[in-house]
């Protein structure tokens, strides 16, 4: 008989063995994500030092002209070769002034940068940045997200913040297709690929300088005149709502955000965007199901997870919130917020394993002993004292001393 025979290999060697046929490939694959994880989250770090030092010059080394011209200007119809020719020959120029501004408003006040999220996409790599501003009291009170966009070699492509409305690259085609006096190649940043009218040119030129001049009323109004398949589009939504905050009317801003919510809302990106929007109109599980759906579909991050944590708590979901509370804590161990914000939850929630285990992080993370007296002291939390895993925390507490 030949090897090749079933009836000359045991059964439990032929399911050994077809087991590893699987288990290599599945492992090489593993290892090969492991390596891409590693090998951006580096290029991530670096990219943050250099936004944290802003650092122009190091940035605008980092971006490779070629690929932001192809991002700005990729697809447009200019009047001839030589137009088209002059745009690419300044994009470094136009990189020079672009990053800079961005940069400086990052770093503004010297606002610590935190690399988040660092993953491969189909062009490249996204590599999103936070900073976040904490009160002289240890409380949030103000973060915001930059986001960089890379190529296949690495090199930057793109950048922009988070709660801004285009990035450097679709400021540029603004720039690039007003210039030219070409709607058709603005339309192309709405979604819109078709000739455009001269009357939708008209509107579109008058929408890119009542922007520049930063007249928000004009702006809003003139995105109003523009025909159905322009206002169908996620680009519209998000202009008009830049455009309402201009105007700093709260109704106008509402009136957009609910229009964004109708039919962008299930985009991960927006959640932070609209949760505020959901929690003005009473609809708190809307809010935090925008949260959740940004923390796991675009930055699962310590602020992100704490304000779903929170929120949740706020609806007496206590059970749902505890897992987000310690994921922030996980991501963030050496931030005392988190922690505070853990343990403010399980006070609310009356769960003395979870205060303990915020108390015994809060204090680890810290470098200090905690202070088994000034527990029991906390007016936040005397109703720790009476717990049944009180005694056994301070049991363990005993245990633990030299």
């Amino acid at each position: 008989m030949k090897w090749q025979d079933a009836k000359w290999i045991h059964p439990a060697l032929l399911a050994l063995a077809l087991s590893l046929a699987a288990w290599f490939p599945d492992r090489i694959e593993a290892a090969e994500a492991d390596r891409e994880n590693t090998e951006v989250s580096a290029v991530g770090e670096s990219l943050a030092a250099i936004v944290e030092a802003r650092d122009f010059e190091a940035f605008i080394a980092r971006v490779d002209a070629e690929g932001f011209a192809d991002a700005a200007y990729g697809g447009l119809t200019f009047a001839s070769d030589r137009v088209a020719h002059r745009f690419r020959e300044r994009v470094r120029e136009r990189v020079e002034v672009l990053a800079p501004y961005s940069l400086a408003r990052v770093g503004a006040g010297n606002v610590p940068i935190r690399l988040v999220r660092a993953h491969r996409t189909p062009e490249g790599a996204q590599i999103i940045l936070r900073m976040t501003t904490l009160d002289p009291q240890g409380l949030l009170q103000n973060f915001e997200y930059f986001v960089i966009a890379l190529d296949a070699d690495d090199q930057v492509i793109d950048w922009g913040f988070e709660k801004d409305y285009q990035s450097a690259a679709e400021w540029e085609r603004v720039e690039a297709a007003a210039s030219e006096q070409s709607g058709s190649a603005m339309a192309t940043l709405f979604g819109v690929a078709r000739p455009v009218s001269d009357e939708e040119m008209r509107i579109l030129r008058t929408y890119r300088d009542a922007l520049l001049s930063q007249q928000g009323d004009v702006a809003f109004a003139t995105l109003g005149m523009l025909p159905e398949d322009f206002r169908a589009t996620r680009f519209w939504a998000l202009q008009r709502l830049r455009a309402a905050n201009l105007i700093n009317d709260p109704a106008m801003y509402r009136e957009s955000q609910a229009h964004l919510a109708k039919y962008f809302g299930d985009d991960p990106s927006l959640g932070m965007l609209l949760a505020g929007h959901f929690l003005s109109i009473g609809q708190p599980r809307a809010s935090s199901d925008a949260i959740q759906g940004f923390a796991e579909g675009f930055v699962d991050d310590a602020v992100s997870r704490s304000m779903l944590c929170t929120q949740l708590a706020g609806q007496a979901r206590y059970a749902e919130a505890t897992p987000h509370c310690k994921r922030a804590v996980e991501l963030e161990a050496t931030t005392p917020y988190f922690w505070t914000v853990l343990i403010g939850v399980a006070t609310e929630a009356r769960d003395a394993e979870l205060a303990l285990f915020g108390l015994d992080g809060l204090h680890r993370y810290q470098g200090e002993q905690l202070d088994v007296a000034a527990v029991r002291q906390r007016p936040d939390l005397y109703w720790l004292a009476d717990a049944p895993e009180f005694e056994a925390w301070l049991k363990g507490k005993a245990s633990e001393t030299p």
